[in-house]
């Protein structure tokens, strides 16, 4: 376990409580497979205004739109480079208004998106440096892993001014004699955020307020031994009233090149109480929750192929 604290709040054994896995509902689930044309690399990606975004790593172009129903491409744009109207770290986030905007901080830049999803400069951001994996936490507001410390922090700050909001702090009992990194997945919905540990059978479940600020969190810890040939959690979402752990703790990978077992899909609400387990039949490395559509899109870990999973 980690020991970790909320802002100033140390969390303490009240907080820490046993993650039930005794599921109401256990399913083999059916997926859907499409087939995204080229070679993509896609790093991140949304559902925007109906359409699915995707930033990808490797290609000219580096946002790609596709439509949400058929998965037809619909437009691109975006080049990396240090040029004018060229981006050098750009990520998905959400805006002030509720609206997903594209943040880049070596540029100090945040650009808006119209309705077409063409990118028009917005404002100046107050954040500069290089950030690790930046999530929205609230609208105009992220959260992200600084690795410039010595222990692992995620940090929660305002994109436009730069101000610390939060932060959420995470060490090892034994930080000397521990191999097992403190690497982890997180996702918000605006209200509440989960943080889900990558090595380790251990979440955090957290409230967060109009400023960005923690108000609670519940630390849930489970049965499996940390070890680092053996992930965990390798995606997380938010959903309105639930929450999915794309889990891999029953895969062998003692063959990186060719893994055994069997991916699921965890859901909970946010008390903590076990809702439903999917069991999937394929490998994935990414998971999109789409409550608009009552689905799940996964990008598989062998090619860019989509699957999609009806909720």
């Amino acid at each position: 376990m980690c020991v970790a604290s909320c802002g100033s709040r140390h969390i303490t054994d009240k907080d820490v409580l046993v993650k039930d896995t005794d599921f109401e509902v256990v399913l083999e689930v059916e997926d859907s497979v499409v087939e995204l044309p080229g070679t993509l690399h896609i790093k991140e990606w949304r559902m925007v205004n109906d359409k699915l975004l995707c930033f990808t790593s490797g290609n000219d172009l580096s946002f790609h739109i596709f439509d949400g129903d058929n998965f037809e491409k619909t437009d691109s744009f975006g080049v990396i480079g240090n040029g004018p109207g060229e981006f050098v770290m750009p990520s998905l986030v959400r805006g002030k208004s509720l609206e997903e905007v594209i943040y880049d901080p070596a540029q100090l830049a945040i650009f808006k998106l119209d309705r077409n999803l063409n990118p028009i400069a917005l404002e100046t951001s107050g954040l500069w440096g290089t950030y690790n994996f930046p999530v929205s936490v609230r609208s105009g507001i992220i959260g992200f892993t600084d690795k410039r410390k010595k222990d692992k922090v995620w940090l929660i700050k305002n994109i436009s001014t730069g101000e610390t909001m939060d932060s959420l702090f995470f060490l090892h009992k034994d930080m000397k004699n521990s191999k097992v990194p403190v690497d982890f997945k997180v996702a918000s919905n605006d209200r509440r955020f989960v943080v889900a540990r990558q090595f380790a059978d251990e979440c955090i479940v957290g409230n967060i307020n109009d400023d960005g600020k923690i108000e609670s969190c519940r630390y849930y810890d489970g049965v499996g031994k940390q070890h680092i040939e053996r992930p965990y959690y390798v995606d997380v979402d938010c959903g309105n009233k639930e929450f999915y752990l794309l889990s891999m703790k029953n895969v062998d990978f003692s063959d990186r090149n060719s893994p055994k077992g069997i991916c699921e899909v965890e859901v909970y609400n946010y008390d903590g109480y076990p809702l439903r387990l999917m069991k999937l039949n394929f490998m994935p490395r990414k998971m999109l929750l789409d409550e608009k559509r009552n689905r799940l899109l996964f990008m598989s870990a062998m090619d860019d192929n989509v699957h999609i999973v009806r909720l």
